[in-house]
């Protein structure tokens, strides 16, 4: 059963977040931490782990932008050995999912890795936060739609389609600041690494959180809603081939949406592979085949085969969208398409470290409307 506290500060909840980590950095309860923190020049935002009290300074919990999906970074930390520390890990709840899938496909391990999930109300387009010039209000306009309960139109368009923003049972521990009074920060523990860290902390108060549930219910069923409405409409806008190649029209096939992707991990990529090193000969047989040849070739192929390999699995993050050089909102297709196959396995990426991943299991109950 989950453990809720209040932290009762005064501070504004990125400084007040960083006081508590610095505690359990000076204590050693965790000897390190992933977590969000500012450049000097305070004009950017980046992940980095940290030893010591002194460089937490500037860190920023519920950072605005998402300049990579965590649980990438944590998997180059754990995916060949275990952490022989204890670090701590701060997570937006898409990470989190990631975290729960990337898990599953053996990419990260878990001991000694503590996952503090963070309420969160969408982040920014990096490229568009870089260019914001008065930054300090554009992050206070974030923090202001918690308390509010409302959502800002300049926040990734995967954050506006987003109903899962809150920390879950996979978290070891939540801060959540949605649905509480004047924005208060509650931690909530759902595991007993949680709540190692929950009974380390000082000056935490009993809290009820009847009144953040009543709340949050309100607000996850008006996201739900524009969810549903926007992938109802987007589905007639890419249905067919003709759609789906005029959808994908601009990609370079670059690849950085798989690059940026948690969920796309072979190690030997088919679509990096010389299959698609054609000679000359190759090429201009297909041109003189139909007059024209489009270059580069095989973009559709690349997009339908990458989204045939990860969708059971796709947790809805968006870095493939935000990577896109061009523009193309590879995200919103692939949350269309997940939505839809994750259904037909009564699975949802990231919800539970328990359910089996579907590309893994076989159940001879399964797909029977196809046939025998």
């Amino acid at each position: 059963m989950a453990i809720s506290k209040l932290l009762n500060s005064s501070k504004e909840q990125n400084t007040a977040v960083e006081e508590i980590i610095k505690g359990l950095i000076k204590t050693k309860i965790l000897d390190s931490i992933i977590i969000p923190k500012r450049t000097p020049e305070k004009n950017f935002i980046y992940q980095v782990i940290h030893k010591t009290e002194e460089s937490l300074a500037n860190t920023v919990a519920f950072a605005p932008i998402l300049p990579v999906n965590t649980a990438t970074l944590l998997a180059k930390l754990t995916k060949f050995t275990q952490s022989e520390e204890k670090v701590g890990v701060i997570l937006k709840p898409c990470e989190m999912r990631a975290v729960v899938e990337m898990v599953k496909l053996k990419q990260i391990n878990l001991e000694n890795i503590y996952l503090l999930t963070v309420d969160c109300n969408g982040t920014f387009d990096i490229e568009y936060y870089s260019k914001e010039n008065k930054k300090t209000e554009l992050e206070q306009k974030l923090l202001n739609s918690f308390k509010e309960g409302t959502q800002i139109e300049d926040i990734r368009q995967a954050c506006k389609l987003c109903n899962n923003m809150i920390p879950t049972s996979t978290s070891d521990i939540g801060i959540e600041i949605f649905g509480n009074d004047s924005g208060a920060i509650v931690l909530t523990a759902y595991s007993e690494k949680g709540e190692e860290l929950l009974n380390s902390i000082s000056g935490l108060e009993d809290y009820n959180t009847d009144n953040r549930q009543k709340n949050i219910e309100a607000i996850i069923n008006n996201k739900i809603e524009i969810k549903e409405n926007f992938l109802t409409n987007f589905q007639e806008e890419v249905s067919g081939v003709e759609n789906l190649t005029k959808f994908f029209s601009k990609c370079i096939n670059c690849h950085n949406c798989m690059s940026q992707c948690p969920i796309c991990i072979c190690q030997e990529c088919f679509f990096e592979s010389s299959t698609f090193d054609y000679e000359s000969e190759q090429l201009l047989s297909w041109a003189d085949r139909q007059g024209v040849l489009k270059m580069p070739t095989d973009t559709l192929l690349f997009q339908l085969g990458r989204m045939n390999h990860m969708i059971t699995s796709c947790v809805a993050c968006g870095m493939c969208s935000q990577a896109c050089p061009v523009g193309i909102d590879v995200g919103s297709i692939f949350l269309l398409t997940a939505k839809n196959a994750q259904a037909v396995f009564d699975y949802e990426a990231g919800r539970s470290f328990e359910d089996e991943i579907p590309i893994s299991t076989f159940r001879e109950d399964e797909l029977k409307d196809l046939g025998e």
